[in-house]
């Protein structure tokens, strides 16, 4: 384990503090996820941080390594959805998965579950008991031919009880490498990109969509243009507010920039910026946690 004490102090009163790295060391970690670890970087009012308890559950690794996936955490379980499996920009249809897990939080056997498309970089979050898959990047080429990677509109509701998918309102247009949370029943997605075809095309998305889940029927709405457009970004919740953070820019320039978005209203503003480092915020994920959100 690896503690780094240092933090970063703003004048609007909020800190970025980095806590612990907990790192499996295994020979299989080439992707990020061969193992399940955790890295915490915490943003909360001084007043109200206090101190961390340390400790950490090891989850058993997943069954191949693994990236680029959907996760989220449901009555007691943590499942993942797809991903990619291949090298690093490797992309094919062989290296894509449609394969749906789920493990306890308190540690156990993976259990395999009615999967579905191929998908890599899409979102799953949970509410009401169930889990909603949003958009994710599909790839149509073999290993052989040349990268044909498109992205999904698609929006799908897994029941746990039934265990069995159902088609939700389709993305008001296809998207890919973005990040979604859950507010109130509303879900809310933000970032990423429109890939339609070889590897360098695509449209970079600048809408902050929601899904208004009380609804009998359900349709996407656009909250708000953003005043970014980024992918491989967190998105997480706090006082009704979307903190949009990291990611990569269409420069292809990592980004530790940080948009909050006031849901009563409607208005963005910045947050402090992620501490600097290379890879800093490209490709995280954040959650809220007691008050504080952790990255």
């Amino acid at each position: 384990m690896i503690s780094h004490p240092g933090r970063v102090e703003y004048a609007n009163c909020f800190h970025w503090k980095l806590a612990q790295l907990f790192i499996p060391i295994r020979k299989s970690c080439r992707l990020v996820c061969s193992a399940l670890f955790l890295f915490v970087a915490i943003f909360a009012p001084p007043a109200s941080a206090g101190e961390l308890k340390e400790g950490t559950t090891q989850l058993t690794p997943l069954p191949e390594p693994l990236a680029s996936f959907g996760a989220a955490k449901l009555n007691g379980y943590l499942y993942v959805y797809g991903g990619h499996v291949g090298e690093r920009h490797d992309h094919s249809h062989e290296h894509v998965r449609g394969t749906f897990r789920r493990q306890p939080l308190t540690g156990g056997k993976w259990e395999e579950l009615p999967g579905g498309p191929a998908v890599q970089s899409p979102a799953l979050v949970a509410q009401g008991g169930r889990l909603y898959r949003i958009g994710g990047l599909s790839a149509r080429n073999s290993s052989e031919e040349t990268p044909d990677l498109h992205s999904l509109a698609s929006v799908d509701c897994f029941d746990p009880t039934t265990r069995t998918w159902s088609p939700v309102a389709v993305l008001l247009e296809p998207r890919s490498s973005h990040d979604a949370v859950v507010v109130d029943n509303h879900i809310y997605v933000v970032g990423g990109w429109n890939h339609h075809g070889d590897e360098g095309e695509g449209d970079w998305l600048d809408s902050l969509l929601v899904l208004d889940l009380s609804r009998a029927t359900p349709n996407w709405e656009v909250v708000s243009k953003t005043p970014f457009q980024r992918r491989a970004l967190a998105l997480a919740a706090l006082d009704d507010k979307l903190y949009v953070i990291g990611g990569m820019t269409e420069e292809i320039d990592f980004s530790q920039r940080v948009d909050v978005f006031d849901i009563n209203s409607r208005e963005w503003s910045r947050g402090p910026d992620l501490p600097e480092s290379d890879y800093n915020g490209f490709g995280a994920s954040a959650f809220n946690v007691g008050g504080r959100l952790f990255l």
